[in-house]
């Protein structure tokens, strides 16, 4: 019963976040700024990293994370359809978790896919950044590797972005965001925990 109330709590916010993403896009009469805010929350997953992506049941557990991000543009490559940005976020666990999270990320957002004349979609990769939580939780303790954990660890975040049109000012996206210690690099901790999320982003 539990499964299945995480699984419909996933699927309305991923509902909230289309419609948001409707009511508010736009289409600027000026050239747009560099910044964008966004929106998004989902629940932790037990599966390990990789897993994620590979198997279809996310085995969702009673810990949830909503979060406020904001983007800077800061660089556009001109011989590749590859711009460099960096995310900074702040991040609320709730749930069995009660955590608060801030983390700094460069981020490479790559916009060049063979249907995006239907559908325009981008990939956003950032391997490496900080996250730094206010405690560390249960889960994380459990898979640290040690009797302490890492209130600082590493933070990766995957996203796909989806938009109605090119010129739209938002876009509704899928991210995994996972805090690891990359095998002992912090603080001698070795794992994390990833937060399977969805969400809706407005560029100024």
């Amino acid at each position: 019963m539990r499964k299945q109330m995480i699984q419909a709590c996933v699927f309305f916010a991923l509902q909230f976040a289309v419609a948001a993403g409707s009511a508010f896009a736009q289409t600027p009469a000026t050239p747009r700024s560099p910044w964008s805010v966004a929106v998004y929350g989902g629940a932790l997953t037990e599966r390990p990293f990789a897993e994620t992506f590979t198997n279809a049941n996310p085995l969702f557990v009673n810990s949830y994370l909503a979060a406020v991000s904001v983007t800077y543009e800061a660089y556009k490559f001109s011989s590749l359809p590859l711009v460099l940005e960096i995310d900074g976020t702040i991040a609320k666990r709730f749930g069995q978790d009660r955590q608060w999270e801030v983390a700094i990320q460069p981020v490479l957002r790559w916009t060049a896919f063979p249907w995006n004349a239907y559908l325009p979609t981008t990939l956003r990769v950032a391997p490496l950044g900080l996250s730094y939580a206010s405690g560390v939780s249960p889960w994380e303790l459990h898979w640290a590797g040690n009797d302490h954990g890492s209130k600082l660890l590493n933070f990766l975040s995957i996203e796909l972005t989806f938009k109605r049109d090119e010129q739209d000012a938002g876009e509704v996206f899928v991210k995994s965001h996972h805090r690891s210690g990359i095998f002992g690099t912090f603080n001698d901790t070795y794992g994390g925990s990833t937060y399977i999320t969805t969400g809706y982003r407005h560029r100024f």
